[in-house]
């Protein structure tokens, strides 16, 4: 038998090249609302292989210091407000930078959620409802009779937990509206 042995100039190394890519690149953000102090998780959806990013730039939104060049960050917003987040890769072998669709981030000062201890039973029907929202400062439930295409208020109260009996049968329809400052969130159950 006889031996092949390559000599340098015989290897098959392709030289890379850029010049008919269409790389895409995407962010994926993790929550992209919620209540301050909000933070979110961030990761590239790219085709552009991890060797070929010579740079990554991720702008926050906040302010000119809330930048990152990791894979995968994480930013805490404090304050409320809609922030954008852009993302751009640079290549390593043309120097092409590739440049995500910008995504919003809603960063509120307050949530409005609560709970029913139940949500059917005969009447009379006592039922416990509990705030489960973060940051509000002033609450409101406001409780509806909705039967018949009718919104009729039953009772307004503005303790922060309640318990409210129901006498009639029918549907129901529970609000709770709350406030922090100048800010209101909203919530119904029905």
């Amino acid at each position: 038998g006889s031996i092949f042995t390559p000599t340098n100039n015989e290897t098959n190394t392709p030289t890379p090249t850029e010049t008919n890519k269409n790389y895409k690149v995407s962010i994926e953000a993790t929550p992209v609302k919620g209540v301050a102090p909000l933070s979110v998780a961030f990761k590239i959806n790219t085709t552009i292989p991890s060797n070929e990013r010579s740079k990554i730039e991720w702008e926050f939104g906040y302010d000119n210091e809330s930048r990152s060049s990791k894979e995968s960050p994480s930013y805490t917003y404090e304050k409320s407000g809609t922030y954008t987040v852009t993302l751009s890769i640079t290549t390593k072998t043309t120097g092409k930078k590739y440049t995500a669709d910008p995504v919003k981030i809603t960063v509120s000062d307050i949530d409005a959620s609560f709970t029913a201890s139940t949500t059917s039973g005969t009447a009379p029907l006592e039922v416990k409802f509990t705030d489960t929202s973060t940051g509000a400062t002033a609450w409101t439930w406001n409780i509806y009779k909705t039967d018949g295409g009718s919104r009729t208020l039953q009772k307004e109260l503005t303790d922060r937990n309640i318990t409210y009996t129901i006498q009639n049968k029918g549907t129901y329809e529970v609000e709770i509206i709350e406030k922090k400052d100048t800010n209101t969130a909203t919530e119904s159950k029905t």
